[in-house]
């Protein structure tokens, strides 16, 4: 159960994506400003409410779950804050 804190840059459009069986609207984050490619955010984070148009940086908290259901994640992300919140 050990809680890992870090900075998540949320790009200002989703896209669609293959979650397993069904298909939703992922985030596109990158884990350092710095890096070109932005990827799939599959899970949710639990405190955030994301905003089309808007760039983001957060700082999120992650949690490994022990045991989770076999179609679950076995991580949980939380906000902790938005560090910053930019209109494009």
């Amino acid at each position: 159960m050990a809680k890992n804190q870090y900075s998540l840059w949320v790009d200002a459009q989703t896209k669609t994506c293959d979650a397993g069986v069904m298909t939703k609207e992922c985030l596109l984050v990158k884990t350092t400003e710095k890096q070109t490619e932005w990827t799939y955010f599959y899970d949710d984070i639990a405190g955030f409410t994301y905003e089309a148009g808007y760039t983001y940086e957060l700082l999120i908290s992650e949690r490994t779950i022990e045991n989770p259901p076999a179609d679950a994640s076995s991580k949980q992300y939380t906000l902790v804050k938005i560090i910053k919140k930019q209109k494009v």
